[in-house]
């Protein structure tokens, strides 16, 4: 078997291994089923995470790895634009259901910076917008 074959198979071994242990597992039990190396399993598990197929929990020193059952598809998305930042509003869809994702970037020299995000259930959208339109008219009362 070629080296890039080996690889894959250590790769698809790993994710079946932590999908068939929904609860969460470490690079020691990881380690014991499989027997492969920590440098294989830690090369492996970075990334799985970077694919998304896994994620990592911190206990203290100790990291469990999961299965994603909560992949995100993006189905639709729209930017407010202004000099120095910008408002990201997506339609994304998991197995849960449909949300609508507002995030704000800003411009720091030449560079993006993340600020934060809020998540809204798409069923409660016109909830939110409401509660904005309220909000809004209250302030055009306080200016009159």
């Amino acid at each position: 078997m070629r080296p890039a074959e080996k690889e894959e198979q250590n790769k698809i071994k790993i994710l079946n291994f932590i999908v068939k242990n929904p609860r969460g597992v470490t690079i020691s039990d990881i380690k014991k089923s499989l027997n492969l190396s920590r440098e294989t399993i830690s090369k492996h598990l970075l990334g799985l995470l970077y694919e998304n197929e896994i994620y990592e929990v911190k206990y203290g020193n100790t990291s469990v790895y999961l299965p994603n059952h909560k992949k995100v598809h993006d189905k639709d998305f729209q930017i407010i634009s202004m000099p120095t930042r910008k408002i990201y509003v997506n339609l994304l869809e998991n197995e849960f259901g449909e949300y609508i994702k507002i995030s704000e970037v800003r411009k720091n020299k030449e560079e993006w910076i993340k600020m934060g995000s809020i998540l809204i259930p798409l069923d409660k959208i016109r909830e939110f917008r409401d509660k904005i339109n309220e909000i809004m008219r209250r302030c055009e009362a306080l200016k009159d």
